[in-house]
C-alpha cells in the first residue's frame, strides 16, 4: 500500500492536500520528514551514529546517512515519526521527550536512482538524541538499514566533506547537531557541579564559578560565577582565589 504524505508550505505547515510518496518524488511535491541523530560520547569526544542504507532503497542506496529519518504519514506530526522511525529501523524505544531539538532545514534535491527521475522536497525537523550502545546492541530494519557505525564526530565530518565515504549527509546538518549536542552535554555537566558544589565539593564549585564567568554553559553570568568562587576560594580553593585576584577582587 503506498503511502501518503500532507503537501506542506515552506514552512512545513500542512496545506490540507495530500499526495503519494511516487507523486511527491517524481513531481518534486514539498513534504516534511524527521531526522534523528544518535549521540554520545567516549574519552571526553562526540561520537555520532551513521546507518548505511540498504541497496533496495529508491534514493541514495548503499550511502551512509542519518540514524535514523523517514517521511512523515500524512496526519503524524514530526515528533511522532521520528519515535515510531526510530524503533522500526533501529530496534531504538525513545520517548518525545528524549528527543533534543537542533533545528529545521528546507532543502530541494534531484538526481536519478535506478533509472528514474528523483526531485526530493523537504522540510525537516532536526533532532538528537544520547545513545550509548555499542553497534550489535541495534536491531536493524533489513530492507532500510544494512549497518550501522559510530564515528568520532570530527571524523564524520571530515570523511563527509571529502566524499571519502558514501555518503547523503548534509555538512550543515552536521553542524546543527554539533551546537546541540555541545549545549546539552553543557547543561548536563552545570547540573553536576550544580549538585556536587552543592555537597561541599570545593572543586566542583570552583569549576561552576570559572564556568559561569566564562561562559561555558551559555552566556557568561558574573553575578553566578563570583559566587561560586568566592564560596570556594574561602573553602581553601587555589583556582578559585586565583581567579579572584585576577579579576580583581
Amino acid at each position: 500500500m503506498e503511502e501518503f504524505f500532507d503537501i506542506v508550505n515552506e514552512s512545513g505547515q500542512p496545506t490540507g492536500r495530500t499526495v503519494s510518496r511516487g507523486t511527491a518524488h517524481r513531481k518534486g511535491i514539498r513534504h516534511r520528514t524527521s531526522h534523528v541523530w544518535l549521540v554520545r560520547t567516549r574519552e571526553g569526544r562526540l561520537q555520532i551514529l551513521l546507518q548505511k542504507r540498504s541497496e533496495s532503497k529508491d534514493s541514495f542506496p548503499g550511502c551512509y546517512d542519518i540514524s535514523s529519518a523517514g517521511h512523515i504519514p500524512a496526519g503524524s506530526d514530526f515528533l511522532e515519526s521520528a519515535v515510531r522511525e526510530l524503533k522500526e529501523e533501529l530496534g531504538v524505544t525513545a520517548s518525545e521527550k528524549e528527543l533534543v531539538f537542533c533545528g529545521r532545514r528546507a532543502f530541494e534535491f534531484e538526481d536519478f536512482f535506478h533509472g528514474e527521475p528523483f526531485r526530493d522536497r523537504q522540510v525537516s525537523n532536526v533532532y538528537l538524541a544520547f545513545c550509548d550502545a555499542d553497534e550489535d546492541a541495534f536491531v536493524l530494519q533489513a530492507d532500510e538499514v544494512a549497518e550501522v557505525r559510530w564515528f568520532d564526530f570530527e571524523e564524520c565530518v571530515d570523511l563527509v566533506k571529502s566524499g571519502e565515504i558514501p555518503n547523503c549527509i548534509y555538512v550543515e546538518e552536521l553542524e546543527m547537531v554539533r551546537a546541540a549536542a555541545d549545549r546539552a552535554l553543557a547543561r548536563e555537566r552545570r547540573f553536576s557541579l550544580v549538585d556536587r558544589a552543592a555537597k561541599g565539593d570545593i572543586d566542583a564549585a570552583a569549576e561552576l564559578g570559572i564556568g559561569y564567568l566564562d561562559g561555558s554553559f551559555g552566556a557568561a553570568d558574573i553575578g553566578r560565577g563570583l559566587k561560586w568562587c568566592r564560596y570556594a576560594a574561602k573553602h581553601g580553593s587555589v583556582r578559585a582565589s586565583a581567579r579572584l585576584r585576577k579579576m580583581g577582587y
